[in-house]
């Protein structure tokens, strides 16, 4: 490849070469016309035109010389030279029977002009001839001169092009020679342009990697294009993945010479790819999920979402999430929700939602916010889980854990907590509570003579008549077996009127229990005992209550059963 300097040389002369054409041809298109004014006018000057033949045969003469070449301008020059002696002669005296008489003769100053012209005409044909000579040894040389400018102009945008090409680029003589490589070409594999000139495919490669691609250098040498993907390890040590093309080239006679290759660095797509699988996947999972754009417009929904909520993608997508909306929140349950999502990007909690048949179910919903460039919000992204059999399950842990699974009443695990909640708010208010034992007289004799089964519906009926007894802010719990706990709460701060509140209740009891079941067609007659213990402040613990209640409840099946006892009845 020519350097800077060569090239501005080239050109300067290139240049001067065709200005001086440029002149060249001017010159000799107005040299030639006025030539063959001053040759048609010698007749006239000389002294006369003796034939109207003489007069104008020298113009037409040069004329057809000029439309004829230079060549012909050397004819003509001879004939003008035989016509000026014959002038001479004539002028001389000689031949005077040849003279025209038509203007007298003016003597030798028509043969120095003619002498004049002639000379200028010699001049300006030897002159013509040299610099003929030279513009055509220039115009010789400007066509190199272009083509060298030309060739070194497409080398270098060839090489400009071919650099920036998004991809490896390269090509191979038949003896897997490399003859060009791009710059993509170096980079990849950390070679400069000199140590890429001439090298073997095989080194460039390597002995693994070669083995791997000869069946395809095989076949482009055979003239099948070839294209295959291949995962390599890049000189820089990351794995890359790469799209390969081998096309052969051809000459004339249809040979293989050679083979470019074109290859793609793919390993972005391949991850995006990747990434786009492994989101689908994960879009249609088990959770039911939602995406909305910033406007809160539902862009795509998962066959999930079709299954928690009834909603196909053809009935959510642009709509929004309000055709969820259950009615059970309020607009500061949303409010604080979408503070929390501006403030942290995202928000979890419980949220009641309702189905396209208008069922209202529970969820666990997360919203995620998705921010492009900037930190704009582009996206939103819900989870929903639908939390329904879990709250089931919640409600039966709870009933379990809290609730006689046979009765349906509190447990005694909810009786100590809600007597050590009304201990706390009789120490606070003054109000006095009562603690009721109510145990079944003779239970034990109907589970021997007619089973389980009609003690527990017993045990069930006394239960619903125990609830009928009391008020709303009053708790009544199977404690296990026969026994039952009634607390009574806010009764007179006065100790006589709370003792006589709590008589009276435990009367209702007496007489609502005295009354005949239906065990499932079999009768039966049941009275209670019942003990009661007062409490208004923290005086006595929880257990030293207990324990007075049920001393007082033994006071009372003592005393003949079906009746009830205080605890300090004998204090």
């Amino acid at each position: 490849m020519p350097n800077t300097t060569d090239m501005t040389t080239q050109e300067r002369a290139a240049g001067a070469g065709e200005r001086f054409l440029r002149g060249y041809a001017i010159a000799a298109r107005l040299g030639v016309p006025l030539l063959c004014a001053c040759v048609a006018a010698i007749p006239w000057v000389d002294g006369g035109v003796r034939s109207p033949v003489m007069a104008t045969m020298p113009m037409l003469l040069l004329l057809v010389g000029w439309m004829l070449g230079r060549r012909a301008m050397a004819g003509v020059g001879i004939f003008f030279i035989a016509e000026v002696c014959f002038y001479w002669f004539v002028d001389s005296g000689g031949w005077r029977s040849f003279e025209m008489p038509l203007r007298a003769p003016q003597g030798w100053a028509a043969a120095w002009l003619a002498v004049i012209f002639l000379g200028g005409f010699v001049a300006w044909f030897l002159v013509g001839n040299r610099a003929a000579g030279f513009v055509e040894q220039a115009q010789r040389q400007q066509p190199q001169a272009h083509a060298n400018l030309s060739i070194a102009d497409n080398e270098r945008i060839f090489r400009n092009v071919t650099d920036n090409v998004p991809g490896m680029l390269a090509y191979w003589d038949a003896d897997l020679r490399c003859r060009f490589a791009n710059k993509a070409f170096f980079d990849w594999f950390g070679k400069t342009r000199e140590e890429m000139a001439g090298i073997a495919l095989p080194a460039m490669l390597g002995p693994v990697l070669y083995a791997v691609s000869e069946p395809y250098v095989q076949a482009v040498l055979r003239g099948q294009r070839q294209v295959f993907e291949r995962t390599v390890t890049k000189f820089s040590g990351g794995i890359g993945h790469l799209q390969v093309n081998y096309m052969p080239d051809f000459d004339d006679l249809h040979r293989v010479i050679g083979f470019f290759t074109y290859v793609a660095d793919v390993t972005v797509q391949k991850q995006s790819e990747e990434a786009q699988r492994i989101a689908a996947t994960a879009f249609e999972s088990h959770e039911a999920m939602m995406i909305t754009d910033a406007n809160e417009v539902i862009l795509q929904v998962n066959r999930a979402f079709t299954q928690a909520t009834g909603y196909t993608a053809q009935d959510a997508v642009g709509q929004t999430p309000r055709i969820l909306k259950s009615g059970r929140h309020d607009a500061q349950f949303y409010e604080a929700m979408w503070r929390s999502i501006a403030a942290t990007g995202t928000w979890e909690g419980e949220i009641w939602d309702r189905r396209k048949n208008g069922e209202l179910y529970p969820n666990w919903l997360h919203i995620t916010a998705v921010k492009g460039a900037g930190g704009v919000v582009t996206h939103y992204v819900g989870a929903q889980f639908d939390i329904t059999s879990r709250k089931a399950a919640e409600a039966e842990i709870t009933q379990l854990a809290y609730v006689d699974a046979l009765t349906g009443l509190p447990n005694r695990r909810i009786m100590l907590d809600r007597l050590r909640l009304a201990l706390a708010a009789s120490t606070r208010s003054g109000h006095t509570g009562a603690l009721m034992f109510v145990d079944l007289d003779n239970f034990k004799s109907l589970n021997d003579s007619h089973g389980h089964d009609k003690g527990d519906l017993l045990l069930q009926q006394v239960a619903e008549r125990l609830s009928v007894c009391v008020r709303e802010i009053d708790t009544v719990t199977r404690f296990g077996g026969d026994e039952f706990v009634v607390m009574l709460e806010r009764l007179s701060a006065d100790a006589g009127e709370a003792r006589a509140q709590a008589a009276g209740v435990g009367a209702k009891i007496l007489a609502a229990l005295g009354e005949p079941y239906d065990l499932d067609g079999l009768a039966h007659c049941s009275t209670p005992s019942i003990g009661i213990a007062l409490f208004r402040d923290r005086k006595y613990d929880i257990n030293q209550i207990l324990k007075q209640a049920d001393v007082a409840m033994y006071r009372a099946k003592a005393a003949g059963r079906n009746t009830m006892r205080f605890f300090d009845d004998d204090a």
